[in-house]
């Protein structure tokens, strides 16, 4: 017979606790896709609402797409020569083919010099984690058959902190500052190991 075994995933903003019946610790489930990571890493690296600077870097129609990243690293050198981090999503629209970025620096230019810089329309908004997540949904639907990446990221970006079993229970119940805050339970079906029971712990609101 299983017993109930435990998956803890620490994002700063958010503590996931995973319980499930199975034999092994389990290092991914089904449901952890790329959406579900770009979630957490934008909570534990941009955990307030609105952060830094958020930028819509247009592509030409005839862009070469080897060459996206390479033109996005040029561009973040210039706005920022050293410390910055960031998550981009590359939004292959059939209407306006665009890049999403979210940074942690400030940046005063204009968007008449963000488009010099860029060499095509940028622009700078504010954009909160939630519709940079909608953004990701479109961008994926809009490069679902290709092969190529559509994010982008920083090295420097922390990782979420992952514990099964007695070191989650023991990070749990060390973490007094996780469990008194708000949390939701909820269950959800993974396709290999069935029904999963999930509990959020909110740490601060953002």
């Amino acid at each position: 017979m299983n017993t109930l075994r435990t998956k803890l995933v620490h994002c700063g903003a958010i503590t996931y606790v995973y319980r499930y019946e199975s034999s092994k610790n389990i290092t991914a489930f089904s449901f952890e896709n790329e959406a579900v990571q770009l979630n957490r890493s934008l909570l534990l690296n941009f955990a307030e609402d609105y952060v830094g600077s958020s930028f819509t870097l247009h592509l030409d129609q005839d862009f070469d797409l080897s060459e996206v990243e390479q033109r996005l690293h040029c561009f973040l050198s210039k706005i920022a020569r050293h410390g910055i981090q960031y998550i981009a999503v590359l939004d292959l629209n059939p209407a306006q083919s665009c890049i999403h970025l979210l940074t942690n620096r400030s940046n005063n230019r204009t968007n008449e010099q963000l488009t010099a810089i860029w060499g095509a329309t940028a622009i700078k908004d504010r954009i909160s984690l939630k519709k940079l997540l909608v953004r990701y949904a479109t961008a994926v639907e809009n490069t679902s058959l290709l092969t190529t990446p559509v994010i982008f990221s920083s090295d420097q970006l922390k990782k979420p902190c992952v514990l099964h079993n007695h070191a989650a229970d023991n990070f749990l119940y060390t973490n007094e500052r996780i469990t008194s805050y708000d949390f939701e339970v909820y269950e959800i079906i993974d396709e290999h190991y069935g029904t999963i029971t999930v509990t959020e712990y909110q740490t601060y609101f953002y």
